[in-house]
C-alpha cells in the first residue's frame, strides 16, 4: 500500500500560474524618421526612458526651414502687392477699352496678367504652408507612449529626410503580448 495524506476539501482563491518557455513583445512598436533633413540640435530622452505620447524627442536645426519660410513669406507679399496692381490695371484698362483710349488686346493682356498674378498668389500661399509644415518637421516627438530603444544618432549627427535607418525605436510596453 501507498501512503497518502488527506486533507479536508475548502474553497479559496488560487492564483493560476504556467510555466513555458516563450517571449514577450511589444503591442506596438514605432520606428522613428526624420521628414526633413538637417543637423540634430538636441536630444531630449535617454535609452530605455519610457516617453509619453507628444513628448518632445528630437530636435533638428531650424535655420535653414526658418529663412525658407520667411523667403516663401517674402515672396507672397512680393506676389500680393503685383497682383494688386495687376487688377487695378485691368479694371482701370476694362473702363479704358469702352472709351477706346486703349485697344481690346492691351485689355486682354492686362486681364490675363491679373489672372496669372493671382495664380502666382495662390502657388506661393501654397510654398509658405510648405515651408512652415517643413518647419514643424524640425521637431520630433513620440508618436505613441511607450520605452525609447537603442539610440541611433547623437546631436552633431546629419539626418536625411526618409532615411531608410530611424533615429531611434519606441515600444509600446503597456499592454504588451507574451
Amino acid at each position: 500500500p501507498v501512503a497518502v495524506r488527506a486533507a479536508p476539501a475548502q474553497a479559496r482563491d488560487v492564483p493560476v500560474e504556467v510555466r513555458a518557455v516563450g517571449r514577450i513583445e511589444a503591442s506596438q512598436s514605432v520606428a522613428v524618421r526624420p521628414q526633413v533633413s538637417g543637423q540634430i540640435t538636441r536630444m531630449h530622452f535617454t535609452e530605455g526612458q519610457y516617453v509619453q505620447k507628444d513628448a518632445l524627442l528630437v530636435e533638428i536645426d531650424r535655420r535653414p526651414y526658418e529663412a525658407a519660410l520667411a523667403e516663401a513669406r517674402g515672396r507672397l507679399a512680393q506676389d500680393q502687392a503685383r497682383a494688386e496692381n495687376a487688377r487695378a490695371d485691368a479694371t482701370r484698362f476694362a473702363e479704358l477699352v469702352g472709351k477706346e483710349y486703349v485697344s481690346r488686346s492691351q485689355y486682354e493682356a492686362a486681364k490675363a496678367n491679373a489672372a496669372a498674378l493671382e495664380a502666382a498668389v495662390v502657388a506661393d500661399r501654397a510654398t509658405v504652408e510648405r515651408a512652415a509644415l517643413n518647419l514643424s518637421y524640425c521637431t520630433i516627438r513620440a508618436p505613441a507612449s511607450g520605452r525609447t530603444g537603442r539610440l541611433l544618432v547623437h546631436p552633431g549627427n546629419l539626418v536625411s529626410a526618409n532615411a531608410s535607418e530611424p533615429l531611434l525605436t519606441l515600444q509600446q510596453v503597456k499592454p504588451v503580448f507574451a
